[in-house]
């Protein structure tokens, strides 16, 4: 509507009027007044974010770097609400349900069977996923705990690997010279020179 009369919004122009709680688009458009400074350009020309002044945030808000005020409680939620992530810095790391925090890193590791035709743990698998090691610090397993089978770190694995010229345990363990000296090779197998 302009100046009361029924007509096509081209033919109102730059004299359409917005109600009282509407905001006038540099466009002519009419946008709810709410609209305004809400840190989204509603109309196409971006007016309703210029010339904004940040309101006060209120206690149980946090002021994003822009000025925007979301909930306090988003805070260090492990998502990024403000459009530059600051709501997340200077946050301890968050780790998911299935995941653990690395013990010096802010890294996540799987902890739990997710998919259990996967491996169900990147904690004493025997492997260093953490950059400070911590997923393996306190893993080594007793050899009494694997019987007969091969102690591999916190690992037990099958009694044919020791000593079979791959090193399957880290370091090599399971292919010690001391350790595969003793070791009778089954036929057609010989001992290789070089671990006697």
């Amino acid at each position: 509507m302009c100046d009361g009369r029924c007509v096509s919004q081209r033919e109102c122009g730059s004299r359409a009027v917005c109600e009282e709680t509407y905001f006038r688009c540099g466009d002519s458009r009419c946008i709810p007044g709410r609209w305004r400074c809400d840190f989204e350009n509603d109309c196409t020309d971006g007016s309703d974010e210029r010339d904004c002044t940040p309101r006060n945030c209120s206690e149980s808000e946090f002021r994003c770097d822009n000025g925007e005020c979301i909930r306090g409680s988003l805070r260090c939620s492990g998502a990024a609400d403000c459009s530059g992530g600051e709501d997340e810095t200077g946050c301890a790391p968050h780790c998911g349900p299935e995941s653990r925090l690395c013990a010096t890193t802010p890294h996540c590791l799987p902890s739990n069977c997710i998919d259990c035709r996967a491996s169900s743990s990147w904690w004493c698998d025997g492997d260093v996923d953490c950059p400070d090691g911590s997923d393996e610090a306190g893993c080594e397993r007793a050899s009494a705990e694997c019987g007969a089978r091969l102690a591999c770190g916190p690992r037990c694995e099958p009694a044919a690997w020791r000593c079979d010229g791959r090193r399957d345990c880290a370091g090599g363990a399971d292919e010690l010279p001391a350790l595969c000296a003793n070791i009778t090779c089954q036929p057609p197998m010989i001992r290789s020179p070089s671990l006697t």
